[in-house]
């Protein structure tokens, strides 16, 4: 009895006794692995998106190959981009105090005091992100380098640091607790896939068809009607995966300028191919 009542004693003493942690910031090697891990499933969302929504330039100022007269490139907004890379990152530090990267690395995204990161917090320390990545995140690790806690720019804002996991108390939580959250995250990619999916086959043709017909060079489909500009689509014909539309141009031809109208008829190859097998006709009248 003795020994159990010194125990308990003990016990208290030091259940009473604060606990001071010093996170540990001295990662930048690991911070700069993490990045390049996060560029990896980053690059496969910007890829998903930017097949769905972007729309293809055809560059004639870029090297012909093989007789193809212009290469192509798919791009969306530019504010799209970052605003894909904002929630990329927020989401998973919000959830997990971690990106992919930084998980796989043993880092931790905290608050300043070395509590967990609130969403606030992750929300804010990722929205000046394309701040700190310009020229290759090169502002952003010249700005951690010279921080006494080596803080970017975001974290400066946030009151954030970015440490190793081993330095830091993490609250005992339930395993559920973890898998409710890969859950969350889960169901959120699914989300994102399901409707890039059924907007690739409901919503693209139009987009597809401005690329096709966009003012970059002579359209890939209407080839001897010169550069076309000014295209307006009208109303729209879907039967058996194809689906065509009523377009009308101006076509610019050896210094002729014409008012053109016609019809773009597109054809469902699956995916990930998409719309493809574009075929059109048109009647053009000098303007």
């Amino acid at each position: 009895m003795r020994n159990i009542s010194t125990f308990a004693e003990n016990t208290s003493d030091f259940d009473n006794q604060e606990i001071h942690v010093t996170p540990n910031v001295d990662v930048m090697g690991s911070r700069v692995v993490a990045a390049w891990l996060d560029f990896m499933p980053l690059s496969v969302l910007l890829w998903l998106v930017d097949t769905t929504f972007g729309i293809n330039h055809y560059l004639s100022s870029l090297p012909t190959l093989s007789g193809i007269p212009y290469t192509s490139s798919l791009t969306i907004a530019v504010p799209g981009l970052y605003l894909l890379m904002i929630v990329y990152y927020t989401v998973q530090e919000a959830l997990f105090g971690a990106t992919f990267g930084k998980f796989i690395m043993g880092l931790r995204v905290v608050q300043n005091d070395g509590s967990p990161v609130t969403f606030i917090g992750a929300l804010v320390r990722n929205v000046v992100r394309p701040i700190d990545a310009t020229s290759g995140y090169l502002l952003g690790w010249l700005i951690a380098l010279w921080s006494s806690r080596h803080r970017r720019l975001g974290d400066h804002l946030a009151g954030t640091l970015v440490v190793s996991k081993d330095s830091v108390l993490v609250a005992a939580q339930p395993r559920s607790y973890f898998w409710l959250r890969l859950g969350t995250l889960t169901f959120l990619c699914a989300c994102l896939v399901t409707f890039c999916l059924g907007f690739d086959y409901y919503g693209r043709p139009p987009l597809v068809i401005q690329g096709l017909t966009n003012a970059n060079a002579p359209s890939p489909i209407f080839t001897d009607r010169g550069t076309i500009t000014d295209l307006t689509q009208h109303q729209t014909l879907a039967k058996d995966n194809t689906v065509t539309y009523a377009v009308t141009f101006t076509a610019l031809n050896h210094g002729t300028r014409s008012q053109c109208q016609g019809n773009i008829t597109l054809t469902w190859t699956g995916f990930p191919n998409g719309w493809s097998g574009a075929s059109g006709e048109t009647t053009c009248n000098p303007a």
